[in-house]
């Protein structure tokens, strides 16, 4: 094989090793369709999976939030809010961040709710009854079709966040704590978390792409 020939060869395998790395950086970068990945695991918390279904509800909800802070921003051009950098964070990514971290922290308090056999009353059934048929109302067939889930499964999932909640409410009053210390957010939650084990996927985290799902902008 002359020089010319191995010059030739070698180019060629540099390309096709080049076209895959390549492929593979857009694969990996390239937004999920949330309808069609909803058995993707996007975090563990304490050995259990969340998959891409179980946030759905923290999603629509979060969408809407932001959402409604956009038209105030931009009445016109909602959209734009969504790219706003704000302490050196993207609106859209602080919106995906919110979602995960509100996922992680709920699993987390249901779980310790099951754990010390923490119950809904029959008012608060009904409080949640409602709550669910409010949110899920709110929701038209494209979006529900976007989300990939059923009312049934928004409304587990609001079941548990309720579980979760008043296990907050409780653990707060029990520790003589404000309640919102033990948000996602608060100090004494993350006290908590840190005795928990969790990791996120961010090959799968970093391709939901809050803000388009339930929107069409």
């Amino acid at each position: 094989m002359n020089k010319k020939t191995c010059f030739t060869a070698g180019l060629l395998v540099c390309v096709v090793v080049l076209g895959f790395v390549s492929l593979r950086t857009y694969e990996k970068r390239k937004p999920l369709i949330f309808s069609e990945s909803l058995e993707e695991v996007v975090a563990t918390v304490d050995d259990r999976p969340l998959r891409l279904k179980d946030l759905a509800f923290y999603v629509a909800y979060q969408e809407k939030s932001v959402q409604e802070q956009a038209i105030v921003y931009d009445p016109e051009s909602p959209q734009r809010y969504w790219n706003v950098l704000v302490n050196g964070k993207f609106i859209r990514k602080e919106a995906k961040d919110a979602v995960l971290e509100m996922a992680i922290h709920d699993e987390v308090f249901y779980r310790m709710a099951l754990s010390e056999g923490v119950k809904l009353d029959t008012e608060e059934e009904q409080y949640c009854k409602n709550e669910i048929s409010d949110f899920c109302s709110d929701l038209d067939e494209e979006q529900f079709a976007a989300l990939g889930v059923t009312e049934q499964e928004i409304g587990e999932t609001m079941y548990r966040i309720a579980l979760a909640n008043k296990y907050q409410s409780s653990l707060a009053e029990r520790e003589k704590l404000p309640y919102v210390d033990y948000n996602f957010d608060g100090e004494a939650y993350q006290m908590i978390l840190a005795s928990h084990t969790y990791t996120i996927e961010e090959d799968i985290a970093g391709r939901i792409s809050v803000g388009s799902i339930t929107l069409n902008h």
